[in-house]
């Protein structure tokens, strides 16, 4: 077992050594999540979860159609009123994929056209939470929180904007839920790189 890491470990190492690394995506995500649990008198209640937030996606090109990325998003936001209360919310989506790069954009930064488009499909492993409190003067506060763990999958295309100097990339990414609560999340992300 302890072999087979360090092969592993040294691969990786290897391949992350010769890569490009693309650190300039940046935009905003929305996630809306559904899960379901059984109560103690055996109905089920479905659940809901919803964030908006900041999203960054570095990723290594590994080779001209391959690259490993961590589309991160995080998300907060609240408001206060005297009268009505306070409310909180915070979000966070930290996937791993390894992406299926084609046509513009494929091989990174250095793009020599500003024509067509490329595109992208990929896969990984992603973790989410997501909390909200809201704190009403009458009824006391009240808070959610989901957080879930499972595969993913996402897919998207790019294309060229300003005459080939920037690039707009937009993304739509799922998630199976492997948690108790079996929170399935879905989502959609618009990325320009800077």
């Amino acid at each position: 077992m302890k072999k087979n890491f360090l092969l592993i470990a040294i691969f990786f190492s290897a391949t992350l050594a010769k890569a490009q690394f693309v650190k300039g995506d940046v935009g905003a995500s929305i996630f809306i999540g559904a899960g379901k649990i059984k109560l103690t008198n055996g109905e089920t209640e479905n659940l809901s979860a919803s964030f908006y937030g900041a999203s960054w996606y570095p990723r290594y090109i590994v080779s001209p159609n391959i690259s490993v990325g961590v589309p991160l998003t995080l998300g907060i936001s609240g408001s206060f009123n005297s009268r009505t209360g306070a409310t909180g919310s915070f979000g966070l989506d930290l996937p791993i994929a390894v992406d299926y790069n084609f046509g513009y954009g494929a091989s990174g930064e250095d793009e020599d056209s500003d024509a067509g488009f490329g595109g992208f499909a990929g896969g990984g492993f992603s973790i989410t939470k997501s909390a909200s409190s809201e704190q009403n003067p009458l009824f006391g506060t009240e808070t959610t929180s989901a957080s879930s763990y499972g595969p993913m999958a996402h897919a998207g295309v790019r294309f060229p904007i300003q005459g080939g100097t920037k690039t707009i990339r937009l993304m739509l990414s799922a998630k199976l839920g492997l948690d108790k609560l079996k929170y399935n999340f879905f989502g959609g992300t618009l990325l320009y790189r800077l």
